[in-house]
């Protein structure tokens, strides 16, 4: 038989479990609470023409499954699913047109028959990032189309997933028109208000913050241990700077303070580390301990693509305090 591992370092290995289990169970909850209280989405899926010259729209979670214009893309009206109806992709009049989605993109191309496929409408990967973030979801692409001749040109409709539909008018003017049925001031998002001027990108809060309650846990364990042996509770006072720069890390601007709460994470510490009289390798091997707890956190918070300081924060307060125990047996 293999032998049991010691007490204590089945201690540890306990403690490292839940530093990095935990977070991954609050993620889950996160996430499956998150798609609970948000509801379905609307989906624009289909763009038929139909024998009668009618354009009919798919879409799902809209209250109408389909809908139907008979004036060209003008107004829309629900209607049955059609039948007879099926995708045209080219306008026959001269100039004879033709029209095809750019897969992964919001995008329409056109050719006039010389095998130039040449953009008809896109919108940019810029603004398409910040569509994104509007709907809460990447699902944002052209994925189905259809032509309509009219007099005096031709209608072409797009299907865009979570963006609803286009309408190209005779004229060749593009429009993003939403979902029919919807309010208006559900979509289509504005494009004007998703383009700011540039500006410098900020810097992710997870490394900050990886260093703020790795100092806390270091901080925190020393101060314990002196406190226990007689040191009295001034050291205590060691936890303050941390919270202040904390606090302003979280609530104020985390790429303002990255520098200030690094040095106090690193200064903290080795104050109470060396008050304490720990020796150079449990330091070292209670540094990766907390580290790797925190590391854990921060993959964990890039895999869920929320970009919420505050969910960070929660998961690096659950893995602080699950690997707390292991640090106080290293120290």
């Amino acid at each position: 038989h293999r032998p049991l591992p010691d007490p204590l370092a089945r201690r540890w290995l306990r403690a490292l479990r839940l530093a990095v289990v935990l977070p991954v169970a609050l993620f889950g909850v996160a996430a499956t609470s998150d798609t609970d209280a948000s509801g379905p989405k609307p989906l624009a899926h289909t763009v038929m023409t139909g024998d009668d010259g009618a354009l009919y729209l798919g879409a799902k979670d809209t209250g109408q499954d389909w809908s139907v214009s008979r004036d060209g893309g003008r107004t829309w009206q629900e209607s049955r699913k059609p039948s007879g109806a099926e995708p045209v992709f080219c306008a026959k009049a001269e100039p004879a047109t033709c029209y095809r989605v750019v897969t992964g993109a919001l995008a329409v191309q056109s050719d006039r028959g010389d095998a130039r496929w040449a953009d008809s409408w896109r919108i940019s990967e810029r603004d398409r990032d910040g569509l994104a973030d509007v709907y809460g979801t990447h699902d944002l692409s052209s994925v189905s189309l259809s032509v309509l001749e009219v007099e005096g040109g031709h209608v072409v409709v797009v299907a865009n997933r979570r963006d609803g539909f286009a309408v190209r008018d005779r004229l060749g003017v593009w429009k993003r028109i939403g979902f029919p049925g919807l309010p208006a001031s559900v979509v289509p998002a504005e494009l004007a208000s998703l383009t700011p001027e540039p500006e410098e990108e900020p810097g992710s809060p997870a490394f900050p913050l990886a260093f703020l309650f790795s100092g806390l846990v270091l901080t925190a364990v020393p101060v314990w241990r002196l406190w226990r042996s007689g040191g009295g509770a001034l050291w205590w006072w060691l936890i303050a700077p941390l919270a202040a720069t904390g606090l302003l890390t979280v609530l104020i601007d985390h790429t303002a303070a990255a520098g200030v709460t690094v040095a106090t994470a690193l200064i903290c510490p080795a104050v109470a580390l060396t008050a304490a009289r720990v020796t150079p390798s449990s330091v070292l091997g209670a540094f990766l301990l907390v580290m790797a707890a925190m590391a854990t956190s921060t993959l964990v918070w890039l895999a869920g693509d929320t970009g919420q300081i505050g969910v960070l924060v929660v998961f690096m307060t659950v893995s602080a305090l699950a690997v707390t125990p292991a640090v106080v047996k290293v120290i």
